[in-house]
C-alpha cells in the first residue's frame, strides 16, 4: 500500500513538472514575440526595463509605466 501511494506521489510530481514547462515555454514565447518588431515600425520601451520592447505605446507589463518611443540614431541625425 504505501508502495503505490509513493508510485501516485511521484505521478502527480511529474505531471506537475511537466505542467509547470509547459507554462514557462509558453510565457518564453509569449515574451520574444511582443520583445521582436518590424524594421520599418516605431519601438516603444519602459525606461525602467529596457528589455521591454513593443510595436505598440502600450503599458510595461512587470511595472505597468507608459512605455516610450525609442528613438534611432537615424532620428536623432
Amino acid at each position: 500500500m504505501k508502495e503505490k501511494r509513493q508510485h501516485l506521489v511521484m505521478v502527480c510530481l511529474l505531471i506537475s513538472l511537466l505542467l509547470v514547462g509547459i507554462v514557462v515555454v509558453e510565457g518564453c514565447k509569449k515574451s520574444e514575440s511582443n520583445t521582436s518588431t518590424d524594421e520599418g515600425d516605431q519601438k516603444w520601451y519602459c525606461p525602467e526595463h529596457p528589455h521591454i520592447i513593443d510595436s505598440r505605446p502600450v503599458k510595461c507589463r512587470t511595472c505597468g509605466q507608459d512605455l516610450v518611443l525609442l528613438e534611432t540614431e537615424e532620428e536623432t541625425e
